[in-house]
């Protein structure tokens, strides 16, 4: 089951929502794996939200997970933490199922 990744503001409107921005629940770190203390926390089964501020974390965990599992997804996702870091109230969303 695919985790959908999503751009929005801090008033909850979509800033970008692009259709090859996801992750398997597979490519996703496991609970237990404490070296992605971020991503291992994204619930595949409801909406995971991480700020501009925790994109300085997350990038490097995306960027680790990119080089383990190269996919043209993951670099997509990964395009979005970018842009999160960069854009003030905005908001980097894992929408679970």
């Amino acid at each position: 089951m695919p985790v959908n990744v999503r751009l929005r503001t801090a008033t909850g409107h979509w800033i970008e929502a692009p259709f090859d921005a996801f992750l398997e629940q597979s490519e996703l770190p496991v609970l237990e794996d404490a070296s992605f203390p971020y991503l291992r926390l994204v619930d595949p089964y409801a909406d995971t939200v991480f700020s501009r501020l925790q994109m300085a974390a997350v990038i490097p965990e995306l960027e680790r997970l990119a080089a383990a599992v190269p996919s043209p997804r993951i670099q997509s996702v990964l395009q979005l933490a970018r842009r999160c870091s960069r854009e003030d109230l905005s908001y980097l969303v894992f929408v679970g199922d």
